[in-house]
Formats: structure tokens, sequence, C-alpha cells
């Protein structure tokens, strides 16, 4: 007769060695994962700023270039202006722009004035409207933010400047960038 034996199932388990061990490479996964996500979420959100920013810049020169192409220059009228400064400032060079235009928005004539002004975190760029046969008082508004710069160069003949006045010139530059 045979004997029949039951063969006990061995239980083995993982040592306290190996769940250390595997624990320590899912941190290790977990933490360049971890670090992998935020920094192209960083990335993401500095790009956006970028956008945003250059969106902002876009938009304003649309709009200077067609104030200036509506800009209006009469000899006999006092009122009437286009000049170009050279500034500097925090060792930038800078413009200021002064010209009269026709009304974009509303009919008449106004005088608009860009210039920088510089604060604790840098150059900012500010607009200001008058209008021109009318004291009504003028309205100062905040452009851009945190410039690096804002230069404008006019051409007359083949020469390009800095600055314009038609207190001198008696006319409008042919050119402006």
């Amino acid at each position: 007769t045979g004997v029949q034996t039951c063969a006990l199932p061995i239980w083995r388990g993982f040592t306290l060695l190996e769940v250390l061990l595997s624990i320590v490479i899912f941190s290790v996964v977990m933490a360049a994962i971890y670090s992998t996500f935020f920094l192209s979420e960083k990335s993401i959100s500095g790009m956006d700023s970028y956008g945003l920013r250059l969106e902002e810049g876009r938009r304003f020169l649309d709009i200077l270039s067609g104030e200036i192409r509506s800009a209006v220059y009469r000899k006999d009228d006092a009122n009437s202006i286009f000049l170009v400064k050279d500034r500097e400032s925090y060792g930038r060079p800078t413009s200021e722009l002064t010209f009269t235009t026709l009304g974009a928005v509303s009919e008449g004539i106004y005088r608009m004035d860009y210039y920088v002004k510089e604060d604790g975190k840098g150059l900012r760029l500010y607009k200001r409207i008058t209008r021109v046969y009318n004291n009504a008082g003028s309205m100062d508004s905040e452009v851009m933010e945190d410039i690096d710069s804002f230069l404008i160069k006019i051409r007359d003949k083949d020469e390009w400047a800095g600055t314009w006045d038609t207190e001198l010139t008696k006319k409008l530059p042919e050119e402006v960038r």
C-alpha cells in the first residue's frame, strides 16, 4: 500500500530588502515624472505669457501705425505738430513721439503723446490723448508695461534720424519706423 503524502504549498513572500528597494525605485520614478510635469507646466505658462505680450505689442503697433498714417500737419496751424525726441531710460534708447492725427473713434483732430516712464521694475509706455480744438483735457493711459525700449526712427530723403520737429522741417516725415 502506498502512502500518500500531501505536499504543502510553500509560502514565499518578499523580504524586507526587496520591499524597500521597490519603494525606492518607485519614489525615484515618481519624482522624475513629477519634476517633468511641473517643468512642462512652467514652460507652457511662460510661453502663454510671452504670447500675450507679443499679441499686445502687435495690437499696439497696429494702432500706432494707423494713427501715424492719419497724421495731420498744416504749416499755418500752431496746434499741428509731428515731433520725435531721442531719450534714454535706464541706459536703453527710448523716444518721445508727439503728433496730431485725425480721430479714429470720434470726429476731430487729436494730439497723441507717446512717452516712456521708469518705475522700480522697468520701463512703461504711456499714451496721452488730447483733443486739439476743445479744451476738454487730456487722458493718459498705460499702453504696455515692462518694455525693453521704445525707439522711433524717421526717414527724410535717404537718411534715418532719431529726431524730427515740424517747427524746423515744415513737413511730415516720409517714413516712420
